[in-house]
């Protein structure tokens, strides 16, 4: 039986590819593009955990396949998207929310070392402009027309606000911003949208392994909605500029915060 086709967006005879699909938001931008009928190309380093989310969405009627990638290397990219059009052919669209610290804990700017700073660009903004490349080559040199395809790349509200002791990561998570503006522009020609979402604080693994229950509470204390917000949150965000229900959205920057980057915004002009 075929998976449901979900209220957001048909996206029947549709190809997208979701990176950091192992857990958290890519996996939940996964599973949401294949309900509304997507075949997924389910892409992580980790490819068991990558496995597990295809496994999951085949079970429930839904199509995928799991991919191994590297988003920081450049071959390591190069190769998932020849691999994903083999399998699937032309990419329709690409959902990036492979990203992270790397590894990296929060430290003062004066005592964040030059490593630790390339280590997390490398992995945010480079990989992103990585993927980005990659997959619009792949999409004009498959140029389909009229077509309408997507690039969505995954900031940060810590690129948008900042916070202290995050200035690698929210550095990162600002160019990726840029990034997609000036992609857009670029990809418009041949068709190509090109935007980003940026979430606050969501109840993903990585970040529950990170954030005890105290601080979660204060997290929800200060957001206006008075939650933390979810992976699938972020997802339904992504797959509408996914889809083509976003045919005439671009460059555009969708902050998923409950209203938080709200209270900043009242804070400084206090």
């Amino acid at each position: 039986m075929a998976a449901p086709v979900s209220s957001q967006g048909d996206l029947r005879g549709r190809t997208i590819l979701v990176t950091g699909a192992a857990q958290g938001i890519g996996a939940a931008c996964a599973r949401r593009a294949a309900r509304a009928g997507a075949r997924v190309a389910v892409a992580d380093i980790d490819v068991d955990g990558a496995g597990r989310c295809a496994d999951e969405i085949t079970a429930a009627g839904g199509e995928a396949r799991a991919v191994h990638v590297d988003v920081s290397d450049a071959a390591s990219v190069e190769a998932a998207i020849a691999t994903i059009d083999g399998e699937f052919g032309m990419l329709h669209a690409a959902i990036h929310a492979a990203g992270g610290t790397g590894g990296v804990a929060p430290a003062a700017l004066l005592e964040t070392t030059v490593e630790g700073f390339e280590r997390v660009v490398r992995l945010n903004l480079v990989g992103s402009f990585l993927v980005c490349r990659a997959v619009a080559r792949h999409m004009v040199a498959v140029d389909s027309g009229s077509s309408d395809r997507s690039i969505v790349l995954v900031g940060s509200l810590q690129g948008v606000v900042g916070s202290p002791h995050l200035a690698p990561y929210g550095a990162s998570k600002a160019g990726i911003i840029h990034l997609a503006r000036t992609a857009a522009l670029e990809l418009a020609p041949y068709g190509i949208r090109v935007n980003a979402v940026s979430p606050t604080i969501t109840d993903t693994p990585s970040v529950l392994a990170m954030v005890d229950d105290e601080r979660r509470a204060a997290s929800a204390a200060a957001i206006p909605l008075r939650r933390i917000g979810t992976g699938d949150d972020v997802a339904a965000a992504a797959l509408l500029l996914a889809s083509t229900d976003g045919s005439f959205i671009t460059g555009q920057n969708i902050v998923v915060d409950g209203g938080l980057s709200l209270t900043t915004a009242r804070a400084v002009r206090r």
